[in-house]
């Protein structure tokens, strides 16, 4: 066994996710030569206190959800991109409904390269038995720790995006205005509404959708094509839609992602000038 232990950070509110990844190497990690020690940081504030007292990691998982009303995994993933105490990202997820993340997790990969993996919650590890998925969350721990490809068969991973669809991210969303458009949107399903609610014309709206629309059909496309996006839905525009308007689409698009749009640190990434938004 490695004497030194692999110095893992868990951050996410739920205090049960700290002990299922301290029981998993209990159980799993003397067979695999190898022991760990375990932090636990349940928000973005005491994220901040624990890397200011110097620690330092080898591998770090972030939830998204640190709580209603708190900073979310993205503005944690923020601090320890600009920290670098952080050694090797994932963001750990709940797969459930996990169409509703889609755009986070490209953010967490474009924004912030560090992030290397999407992995399911400690209970969701695959396994047919407790110590089987306790082998096969430790034996997770030491590829993302070593910067190793994700295995599929030891979770439902979603890894570095292909470049086609992260280029397509990109296009999405390119500056602050665009965020603004698309937050409008979540509001009505019409050009002439979203555009009498922001005080502009409604051509201004139109045209801005006529150009964001294609782009929103091939990222979907792509997104739903790629075969590293195991264990997330994600569903194109397909021809049935072919009848809605340009505005609704959007709108039906920005709602399903609003944990995105809705993020304050989101807002804060396309306001600052020291981002790459082209």
């Amino acid at each position: 066994m490695n004497n030194t232990p692999m110095r893992v950070l868990v951050v996410d509110d739920v205090n049960t996710v700290l002990d299922g990844v301290i029981a998993y190497f209990r159980t799993a990690g003397n067979g695999l030569g190898v022991a760990a020690e375990v932090r636990f940081a349940p928000s973005v504030e005491e994220l901040a206190e624990l890397l200011a007292d110097g620690d330092r990691f080898d591998v770090t998982l972030v939830d998204f959800g640190l709580g209603a009303g708190q900073p979310s995994g993205l503005s944690a993933l923020e601090m320890l991109h600009r920290d670098g105490a952080g050694g090797s990202v994932a963001v750990h997820a709940d797969m459930d409904n996990s169409e509703a993340r889609l755009l986070l997790g490209y953010a967490a990969f474009q924004w912030f390269p560090k992030t290397v993996a999407l992995i399911p919650k400690t209970y969701a590890v695959q396994g047919a038995t407790y110590e089987e998925r306790a082998e096969n969350f430790v034996r997770l721990m030491i590829t993302i720790r070593d910067g190793r490809r994700i295995h599929p068969d030891r979770a439902a991973s979603f890894r570095k995006p292909d470049r086609d669809v992260d280029n397509y991210f990109k296009r999405l969303i390119r500056t602050s205005t665009d965020l603004r458009n698309f937050k409008i949107m979540q509001r009505f399903n019409s050009f002439a509404e979203a555009a009498n609610a922001a005080h502009f014309t409604t051509g201004v709206f139109s045209n801005w959708g006529t150009d964001v629309r294609p782009v929103l059909e091939l990222f979907l496309r792509q997104a739903s094509e790629n075969s590293e996006l195991t264990g997330m839905t994600v569903e194109p525009i397909t021809a049935h839609q072919g009848g809605h308007t340009t505005a609704a689409i959007i709108s039906q698009f920005a709602n399903a992602q609003s944990l995105f749009f809705d993020d304050p640190e989101v807002e804060r990434h396309f306001n600052s000038p020291d981002q790459e938004k082209s």
